[in-house]
């Protein structure tokens, strides 16, 4: 069987139905391609590109019953990508998804629609709406026909021509027509378009980068992850109006604590920051954090310029452990990924790119963090608690001063947290403590000695040698968990 469809055979299908209705001019007919909006695209040297074939059909008592495409380029340059070289039937499903084409015939495709792929010259298609003819095309400003993809193999800076060519590709030549009431109409404008391979190529980057390597696996210690976004060396310049992408983690390992924009970015428009953030701590699709910005949605409509080599921190995450590991019980170091995903965190997913030209580029190097859980020393594990708190209530107040009192002198109940009911961090408990409680609160004397008001450890917890440390705190009620 054929696979190209000249217009003979289009007219020749067609024209056993036709009626007496008024046949229009190729004026009434415009052919074009367009990717993302614009008859001109660049690519990197090796990237890809898509380009869609357009028709328009001038208003008139008139319609389309079908067409057929002849769209050629310059094979040195780019090659067109075929999607299923061996399958006709599939190639030519999969370049009409999501055009027009694909719904053309009361929702489906077109009844027939054959498209025909040479590599290094160009593509055809033929296309009949309905052999019965009772659905057609009426007038229409845009109607995308096919869709192609290429992939850049020329030399950086070289430009290919798409062209809607004639006398050049398929057996028998494939023409540019659309059909009307059987006969052939040859469109009066078809405009192609042009690819050009990058001069320069623009290689944006994206890294995890921990603060710290090691991380105390004792679900209080926290470390951050710096996020920097930026160009590799040898890359082009560019004005940066945008970001997204996604970090994933092992919820088994690692618990999200928060996720802030850096100084940088907080400082933009003027301290204002973007004029679009989103920082989506519990997004759909795993665990991870999604992030998007807009740098300035509005005039002047700022930008962040980056040159090669140059990087910009633009957010900082904070992890804590969700494990614990002793050494007491002979746990080892753990290693934990931090990973750039792209279209997988966020409903929906939010993509790993950058925004350059009103254009979304894939980062094209990514760089994951990795964080070693480190087993906590012999003794115990070192918890959150707020300095005063002798009852564990998550309040500092009289009741703290009476149960240190009953505690030293009394025979009282344990403190849950010894270090808490020191407040003033000598090593003991007593009745200094319960007096710098009481005064604190009913004569405005000293505060208890940090971590206060807000919860914290000691950094001089690090074994269980005094009875006041605050390791193996319990931490259920102290509000600081």
């Amino acid at each position: 069987m054929r696979k190209a469809i000249v217009a003979g055979a289009l007219v020749g299908v067609l024209g056993a139905v036709c009626s007496a209705a008024q046949i229009p001019g190729p004026e009434k007919f415009a052919y074009w391609v367009e990717s993302n909006g614009a008859a001109n695209a660049v690519v990197a040297p090796g990237g890809t590109v898509q380009f869609m074939a357009y028709m328009k059909i001038m208003p008139g008592d008139w319609a389309v019953q079908g067409w057929s495409v002849a769209l050629c380029h310059d094979g040195a340059v780019v090659q067109m990508i075929d999607p299923f070289p061996d399958n006709p039937t599939a190639r030519a499903s999969a370049m009409v998804a999501g055009t027009n084409a694909a719904t053309v015939k009361s929702g489906g495709e077109p009844s027939f629609n054959t498209i025909t792929v040479y590599p290094n010259a160009g593509v055809t298609q033929g296309v009949v709406i309905d052999m019965m003819v009772a659905v057609t095309l009426p007038p229409t400003d845009r109607f995308s026909m096919l869709k192609a993809d290429y992939r850049a193999i020329g030399a950086a800076g070289a430009t290919a021509t798409l062209t809607f060519c004639e006398g050049a590709l398929g057996t028998p030549i494939v023409e540019n027509v659309v059909v009307v009431e059987g006969n052939s109409i040859s469109p009066a404008v078809r405009t192609g378009g042009t690819i050009t391979i990058q001069s320069e190529p623009l290689i944006p980057t994206i890294a995890a980068i921990p603060a710290a390597a090691d991380l105390r696996a004792d679900k209080a210690a926290t470390g951050d992850v710096k996020v920097e976004i930026g160009l590799a060396e040898g890359s082009k310049s560019i004005d940066l109006q945008g970001w997204s992408y996604g970090l994933a983690h092992d919820n088994a390992k690692l618990a999200l604590v928060d996720a802030q924009p850096s100084a940088t970015v907080a400082a933009l428009n003027g301290g204002q920051g973007p004029d679009f953030y989103s920082v989506n701590k519990n997004p759909a699709g795993g665990a991870g954090v999604a992030v998007a910005a807009v740098v300035g949605m509005a005039p002047p409509f700022n930008v962040i310029a980056l040159a090669g080599g140059q990087k910009v921190h633009t957010e900082t995450m904070t992890y804590r452990s969700a494990v614990e590991l002793l050494q007491a019980n002979g746990d080892q170091p753990v290693d934990t990924k931090l990973t750039i995903v792209s279209e997988v965190l966020g409903d929906p997913p939010v993509a790993a790119v950058i925004s350059v030209d009103e254009e979304g580029i894939e980062f094209a190097q990514k760089t994951d963090g990795t964080i070693r859980l480190m087993p906590v020393p012999a003794g115990g594990v070192l918890r959150k608690f707020r300095r005063g708190d002798a009852n564990n209530d998550s309040i500092v107040n009289i009741a703290d001063g009476v149960w240190i009192l009953s505690y030293a002198f009394r025979g009282g109940r344990v403190p849950p947290c010894k270090d808490a009911a020191d407040a003033n961090d000598d090593g003991k408990i007593d009745q200094s403590d319960a007096i710098l409680v009481i005064y604190y609160q009913l004569l405005n004397g000293p505060a208890p000695k940090a971590p206060f008001p807000a919860c914290g450890t000691d950094p001089s917890d690090t074994s269980s040698d005094s009875p006041e440390d605050g390791l193996n705190c319990l931490v259920a009620g102290n509000g600081c968990a």
